[in-house]
């Protein structure tokens, strides 16, 4: 149906035509083996296979009755687009023969079932033999694929032009395969022109890259003649300069003996010179000719061309190196003796000089008289007698004269006589020397033997200082009243004061031996009496740290003592109060009064009211508690011969301290209302005299809550001995270095640095700092009666402030 490619057959046609199966079992009954099977085409079967691509297809069943035998059946063939790249070639028409009419001639079949065998056994054959012929055609298009795999730009239209007339031979026999086939083609068609696209731009790049090479390589050509010629440039430069060093050495090296010293010099300064720019043009000269040599691209042309020519300019400039290196010690030498030779001959004029300064006849001789004043010019030294005489003898001669011929033996015999004479001096110096330092060395060990004598006093002294002492290092003090505490503290330090006294003797006595010149010999002993001193200076100041710790025991237990008193009396004072029905301050005022006193107790009024505080309590007072009681008089009046009212009432004031959390109620019943929560470490002040609750069996007192002016009952002891208040302390040591202030905030101005083991009074429990929220108790310091403001107990649980 007119000419097409190949390529654009569609699959379906290339579907070989369907062989006959049977589509029904044959009858049961058995022909006669004579009789001979007709199967037209219209009545021959479709396999299965057959049959399913058919459907496939849309088509029916049963193929359509064949033509005439022998007829030739038109093949149509419908035309498909070509595919991009490939070039469509004409082929002849196809025409497919037309498939006769199977006439089987069988004998007569045993069974039905046998012929159906023998029927299928043929078909099967027969589609066989289709598959070989099919993979013979397609293996003859593949060859040719497989060589276009290796084709080259040049062979590639040959390959597809053989391709075109393979395939349309072959399509033909291919059959079924003739599909996959011409996909293998198309895609190796495809690649092929891939491949000879980027051959081709390979080539074209690799042309560019060629011209691009050979045009640099001319340039670099160019380049390189440039550096030569510039590099020879230097090395000229440097031989000029060389020569000329060389022809400015030449007055040196030629010159005769009888050459003046200062014509060699002045040459030797130009060949020098010269020397000096030839060195600095072959510096330059090598610097350019490793950068000229350094810039060069380094391949294997450049090497072989412009290697020989820098070696050879290298040449020249080591050889310029050479000739400088040999031509500099001559000048160098030259110049030396040059100006040793000026040198001597400066010399020899000085000298002359000199000794025409001391002839004073100007006869060109030293008499005896100007032989002494030259020995004192020059040499600071007088000839005596003798010595002038033997000068005279050795060096003047028969004419008793010295020419300047002979001043240099001159000179030589006054400067022995000169050293000779100071060496003898030098040598009586240094006897004396050794006789002073001998003399210093018995002072440094007397001073020694001192210390040793000192510090083996206070060795014996020890044990009975540390047997005073020894109360105070046992538990035993705890028992002991403060007063005892400080009596032996005062003997232990009157023990040790003269123990320390010898020790700083001997420690005086060891320095001012170390200062002695004669000392370095005594370094032995003296480092042996400091050790030994060293040890009992350990035991005494242990001692003394003893005693020191005790006497700050002892007023901690004085001032405790004292508080634990006041706290008595304050509570006796109350029971007193609610006996008479009068206030504090009526109290002291009616005491005063009968005294003859206002508005102060002497020591005599104040035993006085105490003996009516005792009273109201139900003692009596007796010898012992009077004279408690005259001390703490004095403890409360400071010193003084009398307390004023105001003092007395602060001293007077009771307060407790929250030990542990305890409700705060109206009344004395301990079921009455609650006012407030006590919190610990909360302050709170007595008002009254506590007393037992004998509902619960518990000691209750009425208080005052300064921070909120609360006031109300609390329990201090419970039935079960649990602690709720206890007292406070008015006197407080300071555990901790802390600032005392002087207003309430923590950041006021401070007053006072508070050391470890100061001790303060309690004035008032303070006020709480907004800033910090912390309570600040106002206190006086007893050692200097500073008052101001300072915290006992810090933020993170730091302790500054211990009561006693």
């Amino acid at each position: 149906s007119g000419n097409c490619h190949w390529q654009s057959i569609p699959a379906a046609m290339w579907r070989p035509t369907p062989r006959p199966t049977p589509t029904q079992r044959p009858s049961s009954s058995v022909r006669p083996p004579t009789e001979q099977i007709k199967l037209t085409a219209s009545e021959t079967p479709l396999s299965t296979p057959l049959r399913t691509a058919l459907q496939t297809q849309g088509q029916p069943q049963k193929v359509a009755p064949p033509a005439q035998a022998g007829a030739a059946r038109p093949l149509v063939v419908t035309p498909r687009p070509t595919t991009p790249g490939l070039r469509p070639v004409a082929v002849k028409p196809l025409t497919v023969a037309p498939r006769p009419v199977v006439r089987l001639a069988v004998a007569k079949p045993k069974t039905e079932e046998q012929a159906q065998r023998e029927f299928e056994m043929q078909i099967k054959r027969e589609e066989e033999q289709t598959r070989k012929t099919e993979q013979i055609a397609a293996i003859a298009v593949r060859k040719v694929i497989q060589r276009i795999r290796v084709a080259t730009p040049e062979n590639l239209d040959l390959l597809r032009a053989e391709l075109d007339s393979t395939m349309a031979d072959q399509v033909e026999n291919m059959g079924s395969l003739a599909a996959k086939v011409q996909q293998e083609a198309e895609k190796e068609l495809m690649q092929a022109q891939k491949r000879m696209d980027e051959v081709i731009a390979k080539q074209a790049e690799a042309k560019r890259v060629k011209l691009e090479a050979e045009l640099k390589k001319k340039e670099e050509a160019d380049r390189e003649d440039s550096v030569l010629a510039e590099a020879a440039e230097a090395v000229m430069e440097c031989e000029a300069k060389a020569a000329q060093a060389t022809e400015a050495a030449k007055p040196i090296t030629e010159a005769s003996k009888d050459a003046s010293p200062d014509s060699i010099l002045s040459a030797a300064d130009a060949a020098e010179e010269g020397i000096k720019q030839a060195k600095e043009a072959l510096l330059a000269a090598s610097t350019t000719l490793n950068e000229k040599w350094t810039s060069l691209s380094k391949t294997e042309g450049s090497i072989s061309r412009l290697g020989p020519e820098f070696r050879a300019l290298k040449a020249k400039v080591n050889e310029c190196h050479k000739g400088l290196e040999e031509l500099r010690p001559k000048v160098k030498e030259a110049k030396g003796r040059a100006e040793r030779k000026a040198v001597l001959l400066r010399q020899e004029q000085s000298l002359k000089e000199k000794f025409l300064k001391y002839d004073a006849d100007k006869d060109g001789h030293l008499n005896r008289q100007e032989v002494a004043a030259f020995a004192v010019g020059e040499y600071d030294f007088e000839l005596d007698e003798a010595q002038l005489d033997k000068v005279m003898r050795s060096i003047g001669g028969d004419e008793g004269l010295v020419p300047f011929e002979r001043e240099k033996r001159l000179r030589s015999f006054v400067g022995i006589e000169r050293s000779t004479v100071r060496a003898r001096r030098k040598a009586q110096e240094e006897a004396e020397a050794k006789a002073e330092l001998e003399k210093t060395k018995q002072a440094a060990l007397k001073a020694i033997e001192e210390a040793e004598e000192l510090v083996k006093k206070a060795d014996a002294g020890l044990p009975a200082a540390e047997a005073a002492s020894k109360p105070l290092a046992s538990k035993a003090t705890s028992s002991l009243s403060s007063g005892r505490v400080l009596e032996i503290a005062e003997e232990v330090e009157a023990s040790i004061r003269p123990l320390q006294e010898a020790l700083d003797g001997a420690a005086e006595r060891l320095k001012s031996a170390s200062k002695q010149p004669g000392a370095s010999g005594c370094k032995a002993r003296a480092a042996d009496v400091e050790g030994k001193m060293k040890q009992v200076q350990v035991r005494v100041v242990k001692i003394g740290c003893a005693a020191k710790a005790a006497q700050g025991l002892s007023t901690r237990k004085a001032l405790s003592e004292m508080e634990a008193l006041r706290t008595k009396t304050a509570l006796n004072l109350r029971t007193l109060m609610e006996v008479k029905g009068e206030t504090a301050a009526q109290i002291f005022q009616r005491t005063a009064k009968k005294a003859g006193r206002s508005g102060t107790l002497n020591s005599g009024a104040f035993l006085t009211l105490v003996g009516e505080i005792v009273e109201a309590s139900g003692d009596k007072m007796d010898e012992v508690q009077n004279v408690q009681y005259e001390k703490l008089f004095e403890h409360m009046a400071g010193g003084g011969a009398d307390i004023p009212e105001e003092n007395f009432l602060e001293l007077m004031r009771l307060f407790y301290t929250v030990s542990k959390s305890t409700m705060l109620t109206e009344s004395q019943s301990i079921n009455s209302k609650t006012v407030r929560r006590l919190e610990p470490n909360e302050m709170v002040e007595c008002l009254n005299a506590p007393a037992m609750d004998d509902d619960v069996g518990v000691s209750r007192g009425r208080f005052l809550v300064p921070r909120d002016d609360s006031e109300g009952w609390a329990t201090i002891a419970g039935n079960k001995g649990t602690v709720f208040l206890q007292p406070s302390s008015r006197f407080f040591i300071c555990v901790k270095e802390i600032v005392l202030t002087e207003e309430v905030g923590a950041s006021s101005k401070a007053v006072q640095k508070l050391a470890k083991d100061d001790f303060v009074e309690l004035i008032s429990i303070g006020e709480i700092d907004l800033e910090s929220s912390l309570r600040r108790v106002k206190a006086r310091v007893r050692k200097s009666d500073t008052v101001g403001y300072v915290t006992i107990t810090g933020s993170q649980g730091s302790v500054f402030l211990e009561p006693c």
